[in-house]
């Protein structure tokens, strides 16, 4: 869907990814979907958030586990992320964009390309013209 609809992607979450016991990481729906979905969709990260019932209860709390425990593991996670939107969302919003304008005169859309994207912003010597 948000390849459809154009609407960029800077993480894929896999919530409920894996639980732990007795220090053995068990993997709750297997290995490799998460890395599969950013590489078919160049997603540049994965985050992983465990099963945990203390997530949960914490939340039901109205404390959630980042808040009562700020320097775990799950905090941690969540700090990547938070960290991995920000940066990613900075280069979104720094990027080079077409330009887009209708010429009611020639009735006509004006798309003029990023200048990085073609040689003196022109596309077969002209401006791309829809």
């Amino acid at each position: 869907m948000f390849a459809k609809l154009r609407v960029p992607c800077v993480e894929v979450v896999e919530n409920m990814s894996y639980f732990e016991v007795d220090g053995v990481k068990h993997l709750t729906f297997g290995k490799g979907s998460g890395e599969e979905v950013c590489e078919r969709f160049g997603v540049p990260h994965l985050v992983q958030l465990p099963i945990r019932p203390s997530l949960s209860a914490n939340g039901d709390r109205g404390c959630p586990e980042v808040v009562s425990d700020p320097a775990g593991d799950v905090a941690q996670l969540f700090s990547d992320l938070g960290i991995h939107v920000v940066r990613e969302s900075a280069v979104l919003k720094n990027a080079q964009r077409a330009a887009v304008q209708y010429d009611a005169y020639n009735k006509v859309i004006v798309v003029q390309p990023p200048v990085s994207q073609f040689s003196n912003n022109e596309v077969d010597g002209k401006v791309c013209h829809i």
